[in-house]
Order: C-alpha cells, then structure tokens, then sequence
C-alpha cells in the first residue's frame, strides 16, 4: 500500500473504517490549467511541491496531496464532484483543477502572517472546505440569526445570493457573495483572533477576516500558511512552531 495512504489512514482513522474496496494508485502526471495558475499562484507552488495518490472510493474520485517534512508527512484529502448550486467561476476552477479538501492532517494549527496571529488556521477543524457537492446556498442557524436581528433591532445581510463552502466542527462557515465574490464568516461561538465582528450586526454572528477580502484571497491565504509552516519546519528547532496533527 501507498505509504502517503498509509499515513492518511493512521491520522483519519474513520475514513474507511468498515474496510471496504478501495482503490490507491500513483499519479506520474497532474497538471494544473494556466488560468489556475495566473488565478492561485501560492496555491499553485503548494500544489507543486505536493506528491499526488489518486484514490477512488464509494464512486468518489480523490486525490491525496501530501508533502514531506523531515519525519512528518501533511496532506489534503481531496474530492473531485459537481457542485450541486451555483458557484463562482473562480470557486469552480479551484475545484475543477484540485478538487474540495474533505480531510487534512498534520497541517498548522496557528501561524503568524503579516502581523495577524491566526491562531486558527483556516483549514483546522473543518469538516470540509470547497467541495462542490458540499456547497450550499443556506446557513446552517439561519433561523437563529434572524432572530438575533429581530431582537436586536439589527438589519439581517442579505444572504440570497451567498454561498457556504466551509462547514467547522462547531457550526462556524465561511461564505462568499456571489456578487461581490466578498468572504466572510458566520459563528455563533469561536476564539478567533483574526476576524473584526461587522458594524450594525448581533454580537456574535457576522465578521470579516484580517488579510482576506475575496474568495480568491481566502484560497490564497489557505496556500500561504501551509507554505509558512514548512518553511518554518526547515529552520532550528528551537524557532520552529509546535503544531500537533490536525484531524477534521
């Protein structure tokens, strides 16, 4: 078996734990479309670096994209699917070159980024992040929400045109406009310290992130603190930060 599988199999246990038929194989050639390049260029490095294993379980296509770090390998397990709501064309050639993350390991927990402490990183904690057939034109405390507003007095954003592609393990998700292609994110409960709450919204609900505007940003600085990790992987010990495997 695939040693990278075999590493993602020991960190995300569950994935197959009833056993069933799967499918592991090693990619020789994957190639990245130019408009995702000129549109991802950090991802795009990321993604380079990367070793490639297709895994094809349940009907699903994945990919497992893994790097190697001294002793330790990270990675992103992949899923390839068709959206089943609308999304933006850049959302889609994100998705359509490396799919939607479905599981990551061993990746950041914090890192540091042009003086903002995102003692989160956006990939900890999701249960899934772009995939197509995960989207969704609804919020999850919709009905929560607009009472808050009701309560408070406060306008409710008009959320007609959004799209949800994150979901955490405690509710939280990201979202963009379809209009305005603008990020942000929904959380009735969280620790962030890299989100500014919106003005005239109810206290816990609607905020933006620091050094993220649009959806091509929010991807971007994705690819930016799993770059910044590694780099700082390769520097002395005593300097290097201490981030335990992420399991989503």
């Amino acid at each position: 078996m695939n040693r990278y599988f075999n590493t993602f199999q020991n960190e995300i246990s569950w994935f197959n734990y009833k056993k069933e038929p799967i499918k592991v194989f090693e990619i020789e050639n994957f190639n990245l479309t130019n408009k995702f390049q000129q549109t991802y260029p950090n991802m795009t490095k990321l993604i380079n670096e990367s070793v490639k294993t297709g895994v094809e379980f349940k009907g699903k296509s994945m990919v497992l994209f893994t790097w190697e770090k001294g002793k330790e390998i990270s990675g992103w397990m992949c899923q390839f699917d068709n959206p089943t709501i609308q999304l933006i064309e850049e959302h889609q050639i994100l998705i359509d070159n490396i799919g939607g993350i479905i599981h990551s390991f061993n990746g950041p927990e914090s890192i540091e980024l042009n003086g903002v402490d995102y003692n989160y990183t956006l990939t900890l904690n999701q249960d899934f992040m772009f995939v197509g057939s995960m989207n969704t034109d609804k919020i999850g405390w919709e009905e929560y929400y607009l009472e808050w507003c009701r309560i408070g007095d406060f306008k409710p954003i008009d959320l007609s045109n959004s799209v949800f592609f994150t979901k955490e393990a405690d509710g939280a998700q990201y979202f963009y406009d379809r209009r305005t292609k603008e990020v942000k994110l929904f959380s009735y409960d969280n620790a962030f310290r890299f989100i500014e709450p919106i003005a005239n919204q109810p206290e816990r609900s609607m905020y933006k992130i620091k050094g993220v505007s649009k959806f091509t940003e929010f991807v971007e600085m994705t690819a930016k603190q799993w770059i910044e990790y590694f780099e700082l992987k390769k520097k002395p010990a005593d300097n290097q930060v201490n981030s335990p495997a992420i399991q989503n």
